[in-house]
């Protein structure tokens, strides 16, 4: 191609090499500009879901919780000799667990509830102590908050590895195998509790740190996506000064 009194005459070789990288740059543009709208939507469910009456627990069906997090109310009895640590949970910067206890509602049903984040003691040996101290096991709670279904991520693996004692560390939620180690089926949801309930539970509730996404938040998708997009610019800049020359007389 001549322009002027300058040729573009790339080498073949160049040419399969930029467009190699620049799809490579396109791709992971595109991805990270996906991922910040699937997790800009999994926040507006979630705030949506906060905004609407608290549904009663028994009412929840399965495709609701498919369709996202669901605002719920229940009623029920806190059962102590169950606490799970949910690993790998980051607060602050600072590694910990977040206490799951679990609740059996007056409809007999078993709900995994989160009472936040606890820091992670001198080494992994060391597990806090979050037994729930309740003086009448018989007692009835009132809850609200949000039902929603944590993300496995990318963790591999069986979901407890220690089943020798109480706490259970918990890497993710398999749901079937924290029914047969509480000897009941349990909803497969946790509940992340709002704020009310958050504070009446007083001492036995933790440091919420529960978001609707983990990781990283939309708008640093967004702006490693621009970067992307960014090097894929500069990357056919280059290309195309490096390839225009003068034609000599």
């Amino acid at each position: 191609m001549q322009i002027g009194d300058r040729q573009f005459t790339p080498d073949i070789k160049v040419c399969f090499a930029y467009v190699i990288v620049l799809a490579a740059l396109l791709s992971l543009g595109f991805w990270q500009w996906g991922r910040a709208g699937e997790k800009q939507a999994t926040i507006d469910l979630a705030a949506s879901a906060s905004a609407t009456q608290a549904s009663a627990i028994d009412q929840v069906t399965e495709a609701h919780l498919l369709a996202g997090p669901v605002q719920v109310a229940l009623s029920g009895s806190w059962k102590p000799q169950w606490q799970f640590l949910w690993d790998n949970r980051v607060h602050s910067g600072q590694a910990g667990f977040e206490a799951i206890s679990v609740i059996i509602t007056d409809t007999d049903q078993a709900i995994l509830v989160n009472r936040g984040w606890v820091p992670l003691g001198r080494s992994r040996a060391d597990l806090p102590d979050v037994m729930l101290d309740v003086s009448d096991a018989d007692d009835k709670w009132v809850l609200e908050g949000l039902l929603t279904r944590p993300s496995k991520g990318l963790v591999g693996g069986v979901a407890v590895h220690d089943q020798a004692s109480w706490p259970m560390l918990l890497q993710y939620f398999d749901y079937e195998l924290i029914g047969q180690l509480i000897g009941r089926e349990v909803v497969p949801a946790v509940l992340q509790l709002n704020g009310a309930s958050q504070q009446s539970l007083g001492e036995k509730m933790y440091v919420a740190n529960w978001q609707p996404v983990a990781g990283l938040p939309p708008m640093r998708h967004i702006g490693y996506s621009v970067q992307w997009f960014a090097m894929a610019f500069m990357l056919t800049v280059l290309f195309i000064f490096y390839n225009v020359k003068k034609i000599e007389e």
